[in-house]
């Protein structure tokens, strides 16, 4: 048993697993780490739920019990379980071992609420589920939610916060209520990747972010669709498919984005199809680049429906090997540089141009 009145913790306060119980009347809360690094199982976290830095290295597994709070949080080894308590993070946050674990199901949410602090989640089965950024954070490492492509359960929520994400990978793997969303100005920059997998049919809820890269989608099956839920802006981010067949239906909700390669960017292999199915619906959608095959995607026959949207597209548009319906949309070309369309003799509804360019505006 460890008994302290009081604890002035100025380095590593480190707890085994041999110990019963833990009782500190003051302890210190402005410095210092408390490390659990046992072998054993144990049922709950015996120095309590208040912390400075917190870090888990051992084998063992710790059972929460409690809301949690602490400054920076690194999990190395061992699993800390910490059910559908909420966590609150003001520093550094680090997963880069064990087996963290948080209920799939849950409504409580891991809150990076630091300034100006790290984030990296590189672990592939074992990482957050629920996600909420209302500091200022930027990635240390990749950085992953949810579980993995196959049973996919996580969210992301960037609520008044910014999650900087320039030298690594974002992936996320999405519940079917929704994986990713911004609420008060939150916002993803920088000019990384982002890897949005589903396992099952799932909302795009409203987003507005200013990452510049690609976004990849990604279907288990081959036949699971995202349906926008709220309008979805990311003006400067190229949406493709990743190596799975995939359906995006924009609802009654509004798109914007970079560039829309039908296929997988990368010039992966097509070995399991890679075809982009995009309904447009209806709403008011914004193409700021090109709407183009992707490299080696031209054996794939895609499916464009335009429904009765208003789209503006500023770049190329090759349509060659795109089954495309026209419905009754407008598609507006709108760029300030030449514009080039290809295609196989598909039908637009009406097409209007307001390309500004020096002539030829459109070839």
């Amino acid at each position: 048993n460890i008994n302290l009145y009081n604890l002035t913790n100025n380095g590593t306060f480190r707890l085994q697993g041999g110990e019963t119980t833990v009782a500190i009347t003051e302890k210190d809360s402005d410095s210092g780490m408390v490390e659990y690094d046992g072998t054993g199982t144990y049922t709950a976290w015996l120095y309590g739920y208040t912390y400075y830095n917190l870090k888990f290295s051992g084998s063992g597994s710790w059972e929460a019990q409690g809301t949690i709070t602490c400054n920076d949080f690194t999990a190395t080894g061992g699993t800390p379980d910490i059910g559908d308590y909420q966590m609150t993070v003001s520093g550094n946050f680090e997963i880069s071992g064990g087996t963290f674990n948080q209920d799939d199901s849950g409504s409580n949410y891991i809150i990076l609420a630091g300034s100006s602090k790290t984030a990296k989640s590189t672990e592939i089965y074992y990482n957050p589920k629920r996600v909420k950024i209302t500091g200022t954070y930027t990635t240390s490492g990749n950085f992953q939610y949810g579980n993995y492509y196959d049973n996919t359960n996580g969210k992301l929520l960037v609520d008044g916060g910014t999650l900087t994400n320039d030298s690594y990978l974002i992936y996320g793997y999405w519940a079917s209520s929704g994986g990713l969303q911004t609420v008060n100005s939150g916002d993803i920059s920088g000019s990384g990747a982002f890897y949005s997998y589903i396992s099952a049919d799932a909302n795009f809820e409203t987003t507005s972010i200013s990452m510049s890269g690609i976004f990849n989608l990604y279907s288990y099956n081959s036949t699971e669709k995202y349906t926008l839920n709220g309008n979805v802006s990311m003006p400067n981010l190229d949406i493709a498919t990743y190596r799975r067949s995939v359906s995006v239906y924009t609802n009654t909700h509004n798109l914007t984005v970079k560039n829309i390669y039908f296929g997988d960017s990368s010039g992966g292999s097509e070995v399991y199809g890679d075809t982009l199915k995009l309904y447009m619906s209806s709403g008011t959608h914004t193409i700021n680049g090109n709407l183009v095959l992707a490299p080696n995607n031209t054996s794939n026959t895609h499916v464009l429906d335009f429904g009765s949207s208003n789209i503006t597209i500023k770049g190329d548009v090759d349509l060659s090997s795109i089954d495309v319906t026209p419905g009754t949309s407008t598609v507006t070309l709108a760029g300030t540089s030449n514009q080039s369309i290809t295609s196989a003799s598909q039908a637009f509804y009406n097409l209007t141009v307001t390309n500004n360019s020096s002539s030829p505006k459109v070839t």
